[in-house]
């Protein structure tokens, strides 16, 4: 009956280690010198809140932009931005970082250092109260890691 009951209570102890509430590893908060930001990770769009939250608020402003340069620059016009969303549509893009130029004249660097698979991106929260007008976004990419991506503003 000892053993009986011993087993049970070590058969309990990881029960309750892992009960415990998880913090979501997928957001993120960076920051540099002059602003504090986050960017939150997806694996697949569909699968993720944010195909629920935004719907069909996402427009592309970068459909399918080819990663074998260094850098890419996309027209953004001025419109009126909350958040940029970045999806690997074919092989796996690895960016390095994105600078997002504002028609006031500031910038806003973020960044990513990863790898994107097919389907998986990132969400950026741009700085500041509400939408700001973005004038440029850059995409700094790794070459040797050819891949397809797509951006979207929100």
């Amino acid at each position: 009956m000892k053993s009986f009951i011993l087993a049970a209570v070590i058969a309990s102890v990881p029960a309750a280690v892992y009960a415990q509430p998880t913090v979501r590893a997928d957001v993120q908060v960076r920051t540099d010198r002059d602003h504090t930001f986050n960017h939150e990770r997806y694996d697949r769009y569909a699968d993720s809140h944010w195909a629920r939250d935004t719907q069909h608020r996402w427009r592309m402003v970068g459909g399918y932009m080819n990663a074998r340069n260094d850098r890419q620059f996309i027209n953004v016009g001025g419109a009126r931005v909350n958040k940029l969303r970045i999806e690997a549509v074919r092989g796996a893009p690895a960016i390095d970082r994105l600078t997002v130029l504002f028609t006031d004249g500031s910038s806003q660097t973020v960044e990513l250092d990863g790898r994107l698979q097919i389907g998986a991106g990132e969400v950026i929260d741009l700085e500041g109260a509400g939408p700001r007008r973005v004038r440029r976004v850059i995409v700094f990419t790794q070459p040797n890691a050819r891949g397809v991506y797509s951006l979207y503003a929100g």
